[in-house]
């Protein structure tokens, strides 16, 4: 494998900043017209709820790095925390968010700005990332042609802007899982403390963070297979991970502020242990496990009580979100794919949701790389399969290693409710794509493989540019685009109550009067000055013009699916279908 394409390094600093820029100005400017999605009210009133109070009451499913980073900007305003709003002392984060967001002494969408900034700027050190690393172990060209592909996609475009975990735990485990391949290439004390540390850092963003140590563990056995590494061993081996695992609990640890508190100390789970053993038998949200572990009618249930009751648990927060999460996954979630409901996971969701939601121009650019590659592999089996696989540079399994083990676990996920969840493989996967188009020696022509390469960017950069500023709901052509979206997939691929502003917009200009409105989202119309009454079974009949977001247009709970042969008037922002209602008749 010999570097095909190549740049002069001059121009790798212009051409990279110009990327940058591009890509913050397009976050910036396409988030300025929408209101908060469904979650950012939560995320940043927690935040900045833990860095003046330093309680975790409020979301404590998801730890608190993102929500203290996304918070920050907020202490230059110095708004109103609502301790005094009873939502406070009831934990009920949805009611508190609302309170903050909007009974504040600074407005809703400035509180909103302050706080998507540094996502923003995270993504941005995610795009630069990538480009240093690819530089590093590839080329110039491979690098920019990476981060274009990763700065014009408009899911990162999307959800790097918004009040949420996703791109902060995609950087983090981007930047953990290099720093665990130069410990691998280079085992010294220094390389293996950032990656303990990073790991941490990585916890502390999401809960699926918990991911990379089966990826550190995989890598490292194949780098031990590949002889890479000076003096491999199980006792090596148990001993990195459990150096990365220390720290990385010492980092959760500071960043809970040196929170210890009992089990019981958590309102959910002192109500589920002082439940009975029939109580708990009837109670289908109680897993089996669970069950087991706090029966006060058995002796390991009275053991488990003593303990709940005396034992204090460091970062109890923190190990509380990882068991709600496990619950939440278990139990499963409605989901919508290809126009079905369920509440279990399919295998193909996220396959179905990168085909139809990724610019053409990269989905044939994936085709093409898988195409070659196993072309290549085929055709070079001569001296067998466990030499050719020898002979890969680590480079590359430390690529593929992390993309693999995160799909596999995405395939057991019961939570299928937005491409949003497959951020962490972007940077691998267009490090991927650019390093096998343009380094993998396939024969042929370099110009033809540049120009390849030129085309590609200018058609993802043309498709992704045609988008603006509706990125959130993007499907591509091929899909019918993003006004076919709900024929294939809703939630917060499509709708995350987004729109409430576009929508005033547009009744103004068309002097609506009478609404209807059935709204997905956790803002109150009302607060941008939108008079509605609510969509009910007598609109049906009713004289009043019908708005309607795409998640209630297509849900289980309500019956709108006398809407859904009729075509809408216009689509706002393409997650709220507007219907003129004299057209209806």
């Amino acid at each position: 494998m010999t570097p095909q394409v190549g740049l002069p390094e001059r121009y790798f600093g212009w051409l990279i900043s110009l990327l940058l820029a591009i890509l913050g100005l397009t976050q910036l400017f396409s988030v300025l017209g929408e209101n908060q999605s469904a979650d950012e009210a939560v995320h940043l009133s927690a935040g900045y709820s833990y860095l003046k109070t330093g309680d975790f009451r409020i979301n404590p499913e998801h730890p608190p790095l993102g929500k203290y980073i996304n918070a920050l900007p907020l202490l230059l305003l110095n708004p109103h925390l609502p301790t005094e709003d009873p939502s406070w002392a009831d934990a009920d984060e949805y009611l508190f968010g609302r309170a903050f967001l909007y009974k504040n002494t600074e407005s809703a969408d400035k509180l909103l700005l302050y706080g998507r900034i540094p996502t923003i700027l995270m993504t941005l050190c995610l795009a630069l990332a990538i480009g240093l690393w690819t530089r590093r172990h590839f080329n110039a060209a491979t690098a920019l042609f990476a981060v274009l592909l990763f700065s014009f996609d408009p899911t990162v475009i999307t959800h790097g802007r918004y009040v949420t975990s996703d791109i902060i735990v995609s950087l983090l485990i981007f930047l953990s899982i290099t720093a665990w391949f130069r410990y691998l290439r280079e085992p010294a004390r220094g390389s293996l403390i950032r990656a303990g540390v990073l790991l941490g850092l990585t916890l502390c963003s999401k809960a699926s963070g918990v991911i990379l140590l089966p990826m550190f563990a995989v890598l490292y056995l194949v780098a031990w297979w590949k002889k890479d590494l000076p003096a491999p061993s199980w006792k090596q081996l148990t001993l990195a991970l459990g150096t990365c695992c220390v720290l990385g609990f010492l980092v959760i640890y500071a960043a809970y502020r040196f929170e210890t508190s009992s089990v019981l100390a958590d309102k959910a789970l002192a109500k589920r242990f002082a439940m009975t053993s029939d109580e708990l038998k009837a109670d289908i949200h109680v897993s089996s496990l669970l069950r087991r572990l706090i029966d006060p009618a058995t002796t390991l249930g009275k053991v488990t009580h003593i303990a709940a009751r005396y034992i204090p648990i460091p970062a109890h927060s923190f190990l509380h979100g990882i068991y709600w999460q496990a619950d939440r996954n278990k139990q499963g979630r409605d989901y919508y794919l290809l126009g079905q409901h369920s509440e279990k996971g399919r295998w193909y969701y996220f396959s179905v949701a990168f085909g139809v939601k990724t610019p053409v121009a990269v989905v044939l650019l994936l085709t093409i790389c898988v195409v070659l590659v196993f072309w290549k592999f085929f055709s070079s089996l001569g001296n067998g399969l466990p030499a050719l696989l020898r002979g890969i540079p680590l480079k590359w399994y430390a690529l593929v290693i992390p993309m693999a083990v995160y799909l596999a676990a995405t395939l057991a996920s019961n939570v299928n409710i937005g491409i949003r969840h497959l951020l962490p493989i972007y940077p691998f996967l267009y490090i991927l794509l650019s390093a096998s188009f343009l380094t993998v020696d396939f024969g042929g022509s370099r110009k033809i493989r540049l120009a390849g390469a030129l085309i590609i960017g200018a058609f993802t950069v043309a498709e992704s540019a045609a988008a603006y500023p509706y990125y959130l709901p993007f499907f591509n052509v091929l899909a019918g685009g993003s006004a076919q979206g709900p024929r294939y997939l809703i939630d917060s691929n499509v709708d995350w109550g987004q729109d409430l502003k576009r929508l005033k917009t547009y009744t103004d200009s068309h002097g609506a009067k009478d609404l209807c409105l059935s709204y997905f989202g956790n803002v109150d119309p009302t607060y941008y000055g939108i008079v509605s009454r609510p969509l009910t079974e007598q609109a049906k009949s009713d004289t009043c013009d019908i708005a309607i977001s795409v998640n209630a247009l297509y849900s289980v709970e309500t019956d709108n699916s006398w809407l859904h042969n009729k075509t809408p008037d216009a689509r706002i922002g393409y997650s709220i279908y507007y219907y003129d209602r004299n057209k209806l008749k």
